[in-house]
């Protein structure tokens, strides 16, 4: 199928509109046409609807910027935060293969042939410090703590001991940046959260 190989080989990802164009079908013929691709192992379903050639996927398999712009458009809008940015920054000792998305709409995840995609409703005036779909550090550490559930009431503790985080990697202007997040929301635990870290960083 030259068509295949001319065009959709080229695309990092495409959706039925696109496969339409392509493809030349609509309706039940055009499913029935990618469902046949996908059995055949021409394409690779991302998720329902979206798609990758296998071709792109062997050429593109070791290029570190797919996992992210996969996962930045899995679920759109979103940016790529929590325990996957910390690891990446140095602040937690895990290397995690799950990768952790923050978004405006509801909290869900896919599971396809790249691993699991994971992400964590939060609310609009958050939805800041990222960029080209990553969190910066200081906006990576806020997420993780502000929707993290399970904190023990004694933060101190948790962020010197429990957490595990690697405080040598997180600067003053990291610190200064945090706090400009806290500033967004009124809540008692970020409150409290800032003062402890002012004590450690």
């Amino acid at each position: 199928m030259n068509y295949v190989k001319s065009e959709l080989e080229q695309l990092p990802y495409f959706n039925q509109q696109t496969a339409s164009f392509v493809l030349k079908k609509q309706g039940l013929n055009l499913y029935r046409q990618i469902e046949r691709l996908v059995k055949k192992g021409v394409f690779l379903r991302l998720k329902s609807g979206l798609y990758v050639t296998k071709t792109y996927w062997d050429r593109n398999s070791t290029n570190p910027q797919y996992l992210p712009q996969i996962a930045n458009n899995l679920l759109f809008p979103s940016y790529l935060s929590l325990d996957y940015a910390l690891s990446l920054y140095g602040l937690i000792p895990e290397t995690i293969n799950l990768c952790t998305s923050v978004t405006l709409k509801s909290s869900r995840s896919y599971r396809n042939f790249l691993g699991t995609f994971s992400y964590t409703n939060i609310k609009p005036v958050l939805f800041t410090g990222f960029a080209n779909g990553m969190a910066s550090k200081a906006k990576a550490l806020f997420d993780y703590l502000y929707l993290k559930q399970n904190l023990s009431s004694n933060f101190k503790q948790e962020l010197t001991e429990g957490l595990r985080i690697n405080w040598a990697n997180f600067l003053q202007k990291d610190l200064r940046e945090f706090k400009t997040y806290c500033r967004l929301v009124k809540s008692a635990k970020m409150d409290k959260i800032c003062k402890e870290l002012e004590a450690i960083v």
